[in-house]
């Protein structure tokens, strides 16, 4: 015959999984916030690119494109 869980142990698991259910529901809201934000962004970005590097630029960096995007667009004493 098995035992019956202590009421402690199951308020813990219980718990867990609500927190487990929480932060994955978290994730996914941030998750698709990010997609969103990224698909906004896209063709800025794309425009930024194909301006700075011409057609091909593929091997560019996300950081390394903004940063010379800011250069491009910010005051002319920004630019070195």
């Amino acid at each position: 015959m098995s035992k019956l869980p202590k009421m402690q142990e199951s308020v813990s698991l219980l718990q867990a999984k609500q927190d487990a259910h929480d932060t994955v529901s978290g994730l996914i809201e941030r998750n698709l916030e990010l997609e969103q934000i990224f698909e906004a962004l896209q063709p800025l970005l794309y425009t930024l690119s194909v301006a700075l590097y011409g057609d091909d630029a593929s091997d560019v960096s996300l950081s390394k494109l903004v940063e010379d995007s800011v250069k491009m667009l910010g005051p002319k004493e920004t630019l070195q």
